[in-house]
C-alpha cells in the first residue's frame, strides 16, 4: 500500500505485533471453518445423491459407491469454481483491512513518508470504496464516496458488507 502512495516505510517498520498475532489467530479458525463448511455441504450432497440413486434403483445398492463417487467429483469440481475464489477473497480481506487501517494510522501520526523523507500530510489522502457501483443499498451509500482518512478503521472494517460483496476500502490520493 505504501507504494501505492508514492512512500516507502520507515527501515525495520513491520506490522504490529498485536495484528500479526490477531492474524495467526483468525487464521485458524478460518481454516477450522472452511473444513467444517466443506465437511457439512460434501455430507449433506453425499446423502442427497445416495437417496436419488436409491429412489431411481429400488433400493439396491449395487453401483452406489461408484455413482456416488462420480457424483461428489462432478459437485467438488463445479463447486470449486466458485467456492476457491469466494474463500480466497473472504481470507485475504481480514489482512488487507488491517494493513489499510495501519497505513491509515501511519498517515495520521506522521510516521509513513515518501523517499524524499517529507511528511505525509493526512489531509492529502482520501479513503473509498471501491468498486464504485453497487447492487446493494448499504454499499450505494459508500461505494465510490470520499471519506476521511480518520474513518478509515470504519470503512475497513464495513466491507466487504455481505457474502457476495466486492467492494473494499481503499486509501487514495487527492
Amino acid at each position: 500500500m505504501a507504494a501505492e502512495v508514492g512512500a516507502t516505510l520507515p527501515a525495520g517498520w513491520a506490522l504490529a505485533s498485536d495484528t500479526q498475532d490477531a492474524q495467526a489467530s483468525a487464521s485458524d479458525d478460518h481454516a477450522a471453518s472452511v473444513a467444517e463448511t466443506y465437511h457439512d455441504d460434501l455430507e449433506r450432497t453425499a446423502g442427497v445423491l445416495l437417496a436419488a440413486w436409491l429412489a431411481q434403483h429400488d433400493g439396491d445398492h449395487s453401483g452406489a459407491a461408484a455413482a456416488l463417487a462420480a457424483g461428489l467429483g462432478t459437485w467438488a469440481a463445479a463447486r470449486a469454481v466458485w467456492k476457491v475464489p469466494q474463500v480466497a477473497g473472504y481470507e485475504t480481506i481480514d489482512a488487507y483491512n488491517d494493513g489499510g487501517e495501519d497505513a491509515a494510522g501511519d498517515l495520521t501520526d506522521g510516521t509513513l513518508s515518501p523517499d524524499d523523507g517529507t511528511v505525509l500530510a493526512p489531509d492529502a489522502f482520501y479513503v473509498t470504496v471501491l468498486p464504485e457501483g453497487a447492487a446493494e443499498i448499504f454499499c450505494q451509500m459508500y461505494a465510490g464516496q470520499e471519506f476521511s482518512i480518520d474513518d478509515a478503521e470504519e470503512i475497513y472494517n464495513a466491507f466487504p458488507a455481505h457474502i457476495s460483496c466486492d467492494h473494499y476500502g481503499c486509501i487514495v490520493a487527492r
